[in-house]
């Protein structure tokens, strides 16, 4: 690879690195993030009371999945919004995208 194209690469991915980081500190992710904590957070309670060798509860494994699906399938999405806007060159106008 060129040193022309290595650096719009690296530029590129640092472009879309911050353009996730904007997103995820967005207030929209940030407030569901916040409604994801309040709604598991009495499942969570007591584990900092877990004894060394206890195992988690079942049930953490289903949140845990839950998390997944909600919050990196926005990031998933979000990141084909950003693909599709590199490749017709409006990357610079991402307000729309979230």
């Amino acid at each position: 690879m060129s040193e022309s194209k290595e650096g719009d690469s690296k530029s590129s991915s640092s472009e879309v690195v911050a353009l996730v980081r904007e997103f995820c500190m967005s207030s929209h992710f940030e407030e569901e993030f916040e409604k994801f904590a309040e709604t598991y957070y009495e499942e969570f309670k007591g584990v900092t009371e877990m004894q060394e060798g206890e195992e988690h509860r079942l049930e953490y494994y289903d949140i845990y999945n839950t998390y997944l699906s909600k919050f990196e399938g926005k990031i998933e999405r979000f990141l084909e919004k950003v693909r599709s806007c590199f490749g017709c060159g409006i990357y610079g106008d991402h307000g729309p995208l979230y």
